[in-house]
């Protein structure tokens, strides 16, 4: 009787719950339930039964909930050592066109796709490290093409659509099982070893600028004085 009580027990377990918010996929010796066409079963909310635990396994996902990743990060912990240990913070460090050094923080708000669920499942270990690497690469290859000023001040619009555009090609290109719904710029800044300097130069440039649009409309005060004579 015991032997009985224990595995009428043990079969009871197979029942679970899928929640409103969320969908499921079901495991059976190691091998996700697919359908007749051979893509992933996901179980919508109601109540099911599978093979208990080890043979049967639920996954339940949360497919609608948004998401985030941070790529780069606002603080700058530089030391002043030559040789430093890493940290989060160096990852935020992008190359420009010019040979310019900036420190980027891009965050991207992302979902789950139910038509690729069975790439972010099964296809990598840890998927989420894949999309990041995806992030930095996209991040690196755009903001290598562009100057320093106009990552810095100028082109923050144009780069975040560039960036969002390329990552939501490369995501369905490479099936990372996400969809891209927006990505955002947090803020770009110089290193600190060099922040000073740059903010001369943009400072300079500033003053030059101003310096010709005087000079400008000096000249073309004068001329139009010469013409009234």
């Amino acid at each position: 009787w015991i032997v009985l009580a224990v595995l009428i027990v043990w079969l009871c377990t197979g029942i679970y719950i899928v929640p409103s918010d969320e969908v499921a996929v079901v495991s059976v010796f190691g091998k996700a339930q697919r359908t007749p066409d051979g893509t992933l079963q996901i179980q919508e909310s109601g109540l099911y039964y599978q093979w208990p635990w080890p043979l049967g396994e639920v996954q339940r996902v949360r497919l609608f909930e948004p998401r985030t990743l941070t790529v780069g990060s606002d603080q700058d912990e530089d030391s002043g050592d030559f040789l430093q240990r890493f940290s989060a913070s160096n990852d935020s460090r992008f190359i420009s066109g010019d040979k310019n050094i900036l420190n980027v923080e891009l965050t991207v708000h992302y979902r789950l796709s139910r038509t690729d669920l069975d790439s972010w499942l099964f296809d990598a270990q840890y998927p989420e490290a894949r999309l990041r690497a995806v992030v930095e690469a996209t991040m690196s290859d755009v903001i290598l093409r562009s100057g320093v000023d106009f990552v810095h001040t100028l082109g923050h619009a144009s780069i975040r659509q560039t960036i969002q555009t390329s990552l939501q090609q490369r995501s369905a290109e490479l099936k990372l099982g996400v969809e891209i719904d927006d990505v955002s710029i947090s803020g770009v800044k110089p290193p600190i070893r060099v922040k000073a300097e740059f903010i001369d130069v943009m400072n300079a440039r500033a003053d030059r600028a101003t310096y010709i649009n005087r000079a400008n409309a000096y000249a073309e005060q004068q001329l139009a004085s010469a013409q009234a004579m």
